[in-house]
């Protein structure tokens, strides 16, 4: 018994088996005098001997006219392939059609809810149809043109930074709406929501999701790292946040069409393994590549040393930081005059010496050796004053400069003066401005800056003892 409604269908699932060896070929078609459509999924079925086989039968009633009583004829045509031989039969199902839609059915109905009010020749589905999307039309334009600018107000009070995110949302929300208006408004046609119908509508709706994406980390997201980078002052703007820009694009655009293909039911898993395999193999053989990229961003963004930081690279080799790159870090070796383009990833490893951290402020220290004889007390007076007259070197309280005794040697007595300078640029012209200083004063004060030398005394003829000085100072 077939009972079906305005514009309902019905599947019937039909089972075949071949009990015989020959091969055999099946075919099902159905028709009715009370119009329904027959559609038989599929249309045919070769079925091999002791095989089983289905042909799905799908009968629509009408979506218009009126109820009544009838027959359905399904005709059944059997043909074994090896000999020829053809059978037929027909089936007869009772069917009843009624000539009121089903309890929901959205098929002819305003917003498929309402019953079409509109006067004939307007009350059909069409129109219905037609209005419903001027209706959702004008829900989208009320959305685009009179939320969104409240919204936008409201936000611009709350916060500036989601200012930008309503901006962008303004399209993607118009197309949205009509997407989603024009899909349920399907229904008052009579479409069915079958799976293909929901596959196609999910497609544009990821690929404006992806979009919508992109913009947001475009616009709102680099936007905040380029203005946080000039913040930070180290280059980060300039070079690390235009390759995550370019690096995020990619990968939003490579997860939205996989997202894309998927919603279309296509199986990508072979693909996406291949694409491993792809990157792994690129991977490896740019693994020195990759490596000094990750440690460019490692170094950008822990900051051990920014551009114009004078760092210690290795022993007596102190450069100043001109450049941060993506792949290298360029040095500049005052001392030589040359460059040093070191890799990310060898810098990142070695251990930095970086003079102006915490500040710029440098502790330089200078040694002088002065003979036994001398007084100490007039040593210390001498070389703090010389410390205090410099105009670089700094008296602040904590900072002043410091007298100490370092050593004592087999012909000097070691002392130190220690001081503070605001600039470490200044570390070695001031070291060179004490020393000539302290050589000048020590002559005007009668100090003798010693140096090692040996007394030699004849105490028999043919024997010569030998003795270290004490630190004579003298010229002889």
């Amino acid at each position: 018994m077939v009972e079906l409604h305005l514009g309902e269908s019905l599947d019937f699932p039909w089972l075949f088996f071949n009990n015989e060896t020959a091969t055999v070929y099946v075919n099902l078609t159905a028709e009715s005098a009370l119009g329904f459509s027959a559609v038989a999924s599929p249309s045919f079925v070769v079925l091999n001997g002791s095989a089983w086989g289905q042909i799905v039968l799908r009968l629509t009633a009408p979506s218009q006219g009126a109820g009544g009583s009838g027959t359905v004829v399904v005709h059944l045509v059997a043909v074994n392939l090896q000999t020829d031989a053809a059978a037929w039969e027909n089936v007869t199902l009772p069917a009843t059609l009624l000539g009121v839609p089903p309890p929901g059915d959205a098929t002819g109905k305003l917003l498929g809810v309402w019953p079409n009010p509109l006067p004939p020749p307007l009350d059909n589905m069409w129109a219905a149809f037609g209005l419903s999307m001027l209706f959702w039309v004008a829900i989208a334009t009320g959305l685009t043109f009179v939320v969104h600018p409240l919204a936008k107000a409201f936000v611009r009070r709350a916060t500036a930074k989601l200012d930008d995110v309503v901006h962008i949302l303004r399209v993607p929300v118009f197309v949205f709406t009509l997407l989603y208006g024009f899909v349920r408004s399907l229904a008052i046609l009579g479409v069915p929501p079958d799976q293909l119908l929901y596959s196609v509508y999910r497609f544009p709706l990821i690929i404006l999701l992806t979009w919508v994406g992109y913009r947001i980390f475009r616009d709102v997201l680099v936007d905040y790292g380029r203005r946080l980078g000039k913040r930070m002052k180290g280059g980060v703007d300039e070079r690390l946040i235009p390759a995550l820009e370019k690096v995020g694009a990619v990968v939003i655009a490579i997860v939205g069409l996989i997202l894309a293909v998927q919603s279309l039911g296509y199986d990508i898993t072979l693909v996406l393994a291949g694409f491993g395999v792809i990157g792994l193999v690129i991977a490896f053989a740019a693994q020195d590549t990759v490596s000094n990229f990750f440690a460019g961003i490692y170094i950008m963004l822990d900051r051990p040393f920014r551009v114009g930081d004078l760092v210690e690279i290795d022993e007596d080799v102190i450069c100043t930081v001109e450049e941060i790159g993506l792949r290298t870090t360029k040095l500049y070796w005052g001392k030589n005059h040359t460059y040093i383009i070191m890799p990310n990833n060898e810098m990142a490893n070695r251990k930095i010496i970086n003079y102006v951290r915490p500040n710029r402020r440098f502790r330089a220290n200078v040694k002088v050796g002065v003979s036994y004889r001398s007084d100490l007390d007039q040593v210390k007076e001498v070389m703090l004053s010389i410390a205090r007259s410099h105009p670089w070197v700094l008296k602040d309280p904590g900072f002043e400069p410091i007298f100490r005794v370092v050593d004592f040697g087999e012909s000097t007595i070691v002392v130190m003066i220690i001081v503070w300078v605001d600039d470490v640029d200044q570390k070695w012209h001031i070291g060179s401005d004490l020393r000539e200083q302290i050589k000048k004063r020590f002559k005007e004060e009668g100090i003798d800056i010693a140096f090692p030398q040996r007394v030699v005394e004849i105490v028999a003829p043919g024997r010569v003892r030998v003795e270290p000085s004490q630190g004579e100072g003298d010229d002889r």
